[in-house]
């Protein structure tokens, strides 16, 4: 005869989960900030604010160490099943989606921190500025999703990361006619693509952590939907 598990065994089990969430949240708000600094600091020219973004990654670094090893615990000590383990699973695979997010700031901050985008014609700024408000947004509404275990509102990131992508190809196409005609700028066009390639693929980031929620809420992999159409 299996003997019950004891109610604090239970309550114990719940709060560590509970804890794991929340600091899958902490990280994502931490994100989430840097990523609205560095544009902010695009926007502005602030080479302050890019220097922090630039130098605060470790903050993210440790705090993805920090789930890791909580998450590492849990399946170690509880061995979870079902929707547990699902969101264990998913929730190892978004922190590493959140860490890249946060590598991809700092690279923009890198890029941009001594630069501005005076020199670019307001069309094409006005471009990139728009293309990381999109990032920017899709990731509150994801980990708004997550925080709410929400499937239908993580979807509704996938039609904003394909806005993301055009708007991606537009810059490219934009910036390719400036610098043919404007050839002493090739080294600042060439920083402003690198960000807008970041924003691009911040965009792919923000999608896989929607899909990661939609798998911990009710246990289907949406991964690579057309592939399996096929």
């Amino acid at each position: 005869m299996v003997e019950d598990i004891p109610q604090h065994s239970v309550v114990q089990f719940e709060k560590e989960i509970e804890e794991l969430k929340n600091l899958v949240l902490q990280m994502g708000g931490a994100v989430e900030q840097r990523l609205s600094k560095v544009l902010t600091g695009l926007i502005e020219g602030d080479g302050a604010l890019l220097r922090w973004v630039a130098d605060s990654d470790r903050e993210i670094n440790v705090l993805e160490l920090n789930v890791d090893e909580k998450c590492i615990g849990i399946l170690a000590r509880r061995q979870p099943v079902a929707r547990d383990l699902r969101l264990v699973i998913s929730i190892v695979k978004i922190i590493t989606d959140l860490e890249r997010i946060g590598d991809e700031c700092e690279n923009i901050a890198n890029r941009m921190k001594e630069s501005d985008l005076d020199s670019i014609p307001r069309g094409i700024s006005r471009t990139v500025r728009h293309l990381g408000q999109n990032v920017v947004d899709m990731l509150h509404v994801v980990m708004d999703a997550f925080a709410r275990v929400d499937a239908d509102l993580s979807r509704k990131v996938f039609a904003r990361d394909k806005e993301v992508d055009e708007e991606y190809t537009s810059v490219l196409r934009q910036l390719m006619t400036y610098v043919m005609e404007e050839p002493r700028y090739l080294h600042h066009v060439m920083n402003i693509i690198s960000c807008a390639r970041s924003f691009e693929r911040i965009g792919d980031h923000v999608k896989n952590i929607g899909e990661y929620t939609i798998f911990m809420v009710e246990a289907r992999d949406v991964r690579h939907r057309k592939s399996r159409n096929k």
